[in-house]
C-alpha cells in the first residue's frame, strides 16, 4: 500500500451556526477570512508542497478557507459531504485511501 502524507485544515473562523438554517451556508467571519489568509501566506512562505489531491465538505466556510490558502494553485478537489460534520469519518478515510492508490505524494484536506 502506498505511503499517505496527509494535512488536516480545518476551516477558520465561522459565522455563528445559532443563526443559520443551513449549516453548510456558514461563511468565514473578518477574522475567519484573516486567519485563512495568513495560513495561505505562511503556505508560501515556508514553501509548502502543494497537495496532489484536497478533499473538503464543499461547505461555504471550507470553500472560502480553500481560496485564501491555496491562491493561485490548481488542484484536483474532492467535495463530498464525507467530509461534512455529518460524515463518516470511516467512509471519507476510504475515500483518501482509493485516492491513494492513484496519488502517492500528498493529500491535503481543508
Amino acid at each position: 500500500m502506498a505511503t499517505i502524507q496527509l494535512v488536516v485544515v480545518r476551516h477558520a473562523e465561522a459565522e455563528d451556526g445559532s443563526i443559520f438554517g443551513d449549516d453548510a451556508q456558514r461563511r468565514l467571519t473578518q477574522r475567519g477570512e484573516r486567519e485563512a489568509n495568513t495560513l495561505g501566506r505562511y503556505r508560501k512562505l515556508l514553501s509548502i508542497p502543494s497537495p496532489d489531491v484536497v478533499f473538503t465538505s464543499g461547505y461555504e466556510r471550507a470553500e472560502q478557507t480553500l481560496e485564501r490558502v491555496l491562491e493561485g494553485l490548481s488542484l484536483r478537489i474532492v467535495r463530498d459531504l464525507q467530509f461534512s460534520p455529518e460524515g463518516s469519518v470511516r467512509k471519507g478515510w476510504e475515500m483518501i485511501q482509493q485516492e491513494a492508490g492513484r496519488t502517492t505524494e500528498k493529500i491535503g484536506r481543508a
